[in-house]
């Protein structure tokens, strides 16, 4: 209804340009209204997408740690260091279960051992672009991960404003237009 009105204002705007107090209050009214737009679309955004990313990236991450971490555990079978291979000895469906700030933890230990043996692991096909590729998802991992529940505060706080903006061009239409 409000945008309704600024364009009917519009339309006719050589009606009422010659009279100030109009125009103040078509001024004020627009000023009400057009904050109000920003934030209906911010209430109204949809989640779906941002999830939908996040399962994505997280499966691919999950995929990249699994790599190494099942090199290292063939590497710490092949030298009998039971202590490493337990470090490591993840099967993809666990660390799908990981919560997020403990795959992130597990994945960071991986990278540090991988980094360890570099050189041992590396004649058992890891290379440096499969630990690169883990460290790339770690840096951007916890915005990813996060971004389904900032955009849905994002959208609480967008919908806790609305009502009051409402208000305010309503009463502006109301009252004074």
């Amino acid at each position: 209804m409000f945008w309704a009105v600024l364009e009917v204002l519009s339309k006719f705007k050589a009606s009422w340009e010659a009279i100030k107090g109009f125009v103040k209050v078509r001024d004020a009214f627009y000023a009400a209204v057009f904050p109000l737009q920003n934030t209906s679309k911010a209430s109204a955004a949809k989640t779906g997408e941002i999830t939908s990313g996040k399962a994505k990236a997280v499966h691919s991450f999950v995929v990249a740690v699994f790599k190494l971490s099942s090199v290292i555990s063939a590497f710490a079978t092949s030298i009998k260091n039971s202590d490493l291979k337990s470090k490591v000895d993840y099967t993809e469906r666990e660390l799908e279960e990981l919560r997020p700030d403990l795959l992130l933890g597990v994945a960071i230990d991986i990278v540090d051992l991988a980094k360890k043996y570099k050189t041992e692991l590396a004649d058992l096909g890891l290379t440096d672009a499969d630990v690169d590729a883990v460290e790339v998802y770690t840096k951007d991992f916890t915005t990813t991960t996060t971004a389904p529940r900032a955009a849905i505060n994002t959208r609480k706080t967008a919908g806790g404003f609305v009502r009051p903006q409402f208000a305010a061009a309503g009463e502006i239409l109301k009252q004074e237009m």
